[in-house]
């Protein structure tokens, strides 16, 4: 199982939600948060998008989820991985809501893009 912070579309209740609950995907309880702050652009016009500069830009929430090993290549598909206007593979520290017992930092992985590729 991999850990993947989402903070767009594949939250719970988002558009694309449902890919992951088909894809055997367990949500983690409460919120999270990653604990340095990220810009966030939007993407064709309603797509939010993290980008990869850590200690710039807002500290953003979204949720937890357990993805198994066998949904990775579907999530890169979905995220369009290696398509030049795609997103990237990225890795962020999060931490979760201390009321429910998410004290610690854990390293997740989320989608994003790096500045490079950005222009």
């Amino acid at each position: 199982m991999a850990l993947l912070f989402v903070y767009g579309t594949l939250r719970a209740g988002g558009c694309n939600a449902h890919l992951l609950d088909a894809w055997g995907a367990k949500r983690l309880i409460g919120g999270f948060r990653t604990v340095l702050p990220y810009p966030m652009i939007v993407l064709r016009g309603r797509l939010r998008c993290l980008v990869d500069q850590p200690g710039q830009g807002y500290v953003v929430q979204g949720e937890l989820v357990e993805v198994p090993a066998s949904a990775l290549p579907r999530l890169d598909a979905f995220e369009g991985t290696g398509d030049e206007d795609g997103y990237q593979r990225l890795f962020v520290d999060v931490q979760g809501d201390l009321a429910l017992g998410h004290a610690h930092v854990l390293q997740a992985m989320t989608y994003g893009r790096t500045r490079t590729a950005m222009w």
